[in-house]
């Protein structure tokens, strides 16, 4: 098993495992960075996770809609975007740990906020 399928499952498998969510699609590059795009899926709900050059991107699509990007979404909901530090004016809220904790602390406002929606 690559190295990025281990981290992806580390970081990751809470989505399955604490919140119903079923893994419908993996692909990875992991001689390019270990670059990864996952979806994961429970009911209408898409959560799609994107790895490209060590940063980790997640964004939410219901019912085949337009994608809504995590920070997006959750300074909408009044989480503020300073809640990772900055090294040499890099935002570090992009690395695989920190997006990880981030949406599995944050996941259930999430979906709160998107089931109202519809």
């Amino acid at each position: 098993m690559e190295r990025s399928r281990t981290d992806f499952e580390r970081y990751f498998g809470f989505l399955e495992t604490r919140f119903g969510f079923a893994l419908v699609s993996y692909t990875e590059e992991p001689l390019s960075f270990g670059n990864f795009t996952a979806v994961f899926r429970k009911g209408e709900l898409d959560i799609r996770l994107v790895r490209d050059r060590f940063q980790v991107f997640v964004d939410f699509v219901v019912a085949d809609g337009e994608p809504l990007d995590k920070e997006v979404l959750l300074r909408r909901l009044g989480v503020p975007f300073d809640r990772f530090p900055t090294e040499e004016h890099f935002w570090l809220g992009y690395q695989i740990h920190n997006q990880s904790a981030d949406l599995e602390r944050n996941l259930p406002l999430i979906l709160e906020a998107l089931t109202k929606k519809q």
